[in-house]
């Protein structure tokens, strides 16, 4: 039977910060986990305003019990000190928290611990999911794959678990991420696209196409999957089996698409970035026609002929003309 152990734990001023779009303050989990002394796997089930934290009228000392149901790392104490930083508002949030299962990132300072991270003490976590490893890391990605797959997990919740593995090149993660790609629910469907993108898995893309490419809008043109979803075919696509995707999405009328496409293909250094990138050599969007252009000296190692901002735009078809003529050496 496992042994549940009760840490008493002192915040100074708690606060729970969910994440939401990339690549705005990503959890790295290999540096929480790196970082961290106890990991553990529990819920927060009391809380108790002990006195003034001595910077403000806002702020307070709150005394917390965890329960925990699983120590990843470390060895957990019967009680410690953990002390976290925010202001009157975030005992009003710590309410909802209660009994929420989380995955707590703690180091050893004195006496007591404290969050590894002061801005993302904890991830989502929850409760029974069958133990495969005991590396600290991959048992934190079982965790929170854990919470992805859970049907009855709030879809919210399960967005943010995949959020949570974003850009973590690890054979583990992208078994869940697999899963959640095929889902009908849109939005975990979507997060989970971008997710796989993220570390330049082809499985993405299915998914990822069927909205950039889409004849009338599937999402909002400023939400978050959309953002999501360019942001990592701009920064983390780079395979070479990308480019028939990537040459696909030149297609697409938003001009944010056609730009993560021609630096995507820069990125991929092959061959048969080139025809696609001369395509898009003509675009009406100034910057798609730029990118294309940085895209194409990145390839051939040209860098005195990627331009700036300013000086494309005076002479943009001095570099058009440049790139057209050695592409077409090279066909």
């Amino acid at each position: 039977m496992m042994k549940r152990v009760y840490l008493t734990v002192s915040i100074l001023c708690l606060q729970w910060t969910q994440f939401h779009a990339a690549p705005m303050a990503v959890r790295d989990l290999l540096e929480l986990t790196r970082e961290a002394d106890t990991i553990v796997l529990g819920r927060i089930v009391a809380a108790r305003d002990i006195g003034p934290g001595g910077s403000g009228e806002r702020e307070r000392i709150v005394e917390t019990d965890v329960e925990v149901d699983e120590t990843i790392k470390g060895t957990s104490a019967a009680a410690v000190k953990y002390r976290f930083r925010s202001a009157t508002v975030g005992l009003e949030s710590l309410d909802s928290m209660l009994r929420q299962e989380r995955v707590f990132f703690l180091r050893r300072s004195g006496t007591y611990l404290e969050a590894a991270n002061e801005y993302y003490p904890s991830i989502v976590g929850i409760r029974s999911v069958v133990r495969g490893t005991t590396e600290p890391l991959d048992r934190v990605i079982e965790i929170v794959g854990g919470v992805i797959q859970a049907p009855t997990v709030p879809t919210a919740t399960r967005v943010e678990a995949i959020y949570t593995l974003w850009r973590i090149k690890r054979a583990t993660v992208a078994v869940p991420l697999r899963r959640a790609v095929n889902e009908r629910n849109l939005d975990v469907r979507l997060a989970a696209a971008a997710a796989l993108l993220s570390i330049d898995d082809l499985g993405g893309w299915p998914a990822a196409e069927g909205v950039l490419l889409a004849r009338s809008p599937v999402v909002p043109n400023d939400s978050d999957s959309m953002h999501n979803l360019i942001v990592a075919i701009t920064e983390s696509v780079k395979s070479k089996q990308s480019i028939p995707f990537l040459a696909r999405l030149l297609r697409s009328d938003d001009a944010r698409v056609r730009r993560a496409a021609t630096s995507a293909l820069g990125h991929a250094h092959a061959a048969e970035s080139i025809a696609p990138l001369v395509q898009a050599l003509d675009d009406r969007d100034q910057e798609t026609r730029l990118n294309s252009i940085r895209a194409f000296a990145e390839i051939a190692g040209k860098h005195d002929q990627s331009p700036s901002d300013e000086a494309f735009r005076r002479d943009p078809e001095r570099y058009v003309a440049f790139w057209k003529d050695w592409a077409a050496r090279r066909q």
